[in-house]
């Protein structure tokens, strides 16, 4: 893993392996300068240059976990969910009822109505349109238009229709 280390050949007058090429100031393994008792300090090649590229891994590594942390946190949010309550008056049979997302170009309910339904888990900033379909023996109320920004209730009279 090493590569030979001339320089405490040189110093020590015997080889040995050392790490200094990997860019610190390392001791050499049980090599003595002679005739100090000391243990030799062996410098790398290019200090200078060790010394950026240890910098450039740092900052390697802090873009890497700053990059990491803010790809998490710039997802774009989630709407929250919103109610959608839907009220019918004056009658008391069933009333097919369609509610479409015209956002997203989908029907989120069809079906029939007594008295009161709620749509839950809807989401919020969308807009819907709620169309009553027609009952017989009563006038159809207007469809109604709607953005969810907050939970909401719609409520259509049904009303039967005077004839002359």
């Amino acid at each position: 893993m090493g590569r030979r280390c001339l320089a405490a050949a040189v110093h020590t007058g015997a080889q040995g392996w050392c790490s200094a090429w990997a860019g610190s100031s390392v001791q050499g393994r049980g090599q003595e300068a002679v005739g100090t008792g000391q243990p030799v300090r062996i410098r790398p090649l290019f200090p200078r240059l060790f010394a950026i590229l240890e910098r450039m891994k740092r900052l390697a590594l802090l873009a890497l976990l700053g990059g990491t942390i803010t790809s998490c946190s710039t997802l774009p949010p989630r709407p929250a969910l919103r109610t959608l309550r839907v009220v019918t008056l004056a009658t008391a049979q069933p009333v097919p009822l369609v509610v479409r997302n015209i956002t997203r170009n989908k029907v989120v309910f069809e079906g029939s109505v007594t008295g009161s339904k709620k749509i839950s888990a809807l989401p919020g900033d969308e807009t819907y349109f709620v169309i009553p379909q027609p009952v017989e023996g009563y006038a159809v109320p207007a469809g109604q238009q709607v953005v969810l920004t907050s939970d909401i209730t719609i409520t259509f009279a049904y009303t039967v229709p005077v004839s002359r």
